[in-house]
């Protein structure tokens, strides 16, 4: 049978054992390479965890919020799809995956997401608030009134992305048609 926990809260802890979480806070645990599969985690939030390379084939993640965490090679794109409700703040999150995820009301914010994938991702309206992209691939995504203006290191394919209403600095415009060989002065 498996464990249904409500309300607690684990602090430097090994990982526990499968089952349902609701209510509980997470904080400063080190469940590196750990497999979380067809865990269940709502309202919950992780505080300062190490979640490197973690497993999270079909997990349950809504109304999850993680700060300050290592999540690093992460494939979000596993997790549960339809009970998937999250929010990044401080995160590493290099060489996660959000392929083909649908991430309504997600927000990323001051987050470091070099090499992350969204291939296929719908990313609408959501806001990228001072989050490092350098590298991230945005391919054959629906990014309609994301808001990249406080992001670092933006580059993605125009002519890829349905990006109608997506909002950017005016800095960040050469990046963005450096593939249609312009020529922009200042």
């Amino acid at each position: 049978m498996e464990e249904y926990v409500e309300g607690e809260e684990f602090v430097n802890q090994d990982c526990p054992p499968r089952g349902s979480y609701e209510n509980c806070q997470f904080r400063k645990c080190s469940w590196h390479k750990k497999d979380l599969s067809r865990y269940t985690f709502i309202d919950c939030e992780f505080t300062e965890c190490d979640l490197t390379m973690t497993k999270m084939n079909n997990t349950v993640l809504n109304g999850v919020l993680f700060t300050g965490c290592k999540l690093t090679g992460i494939r979000f794109d596993y997790a549960d799809k339809h009970l998937f409700d999250v929010l990044f703040r401080d995160c590493i999150m290099h060489l996660t995956s959000f392929y083909d995820r649908s991430l309504p009301e997600t927000t990323f914010t001051a987050c470091e997401l070099r090499e992350a994938d969204f291939t296929g991702a719908n990313l609408s309206d959501i806001e990228f608030e001072e989050c490092n992209l350098d590298q991230a691939i945005f391919r054959d995504c629906t990014l309609r009134g994301t808001d990249f203006r406080t992001a670092l290191n933006v580059s993605l394919e125009l002519t890829e992305n349905d990006v109608r209403g997506a909002n950017f600095r005016a800095d960040q415009l050469p990046s963005l048609v450096s593939s249609f060989g312009l020529v922009i002065e200042h």
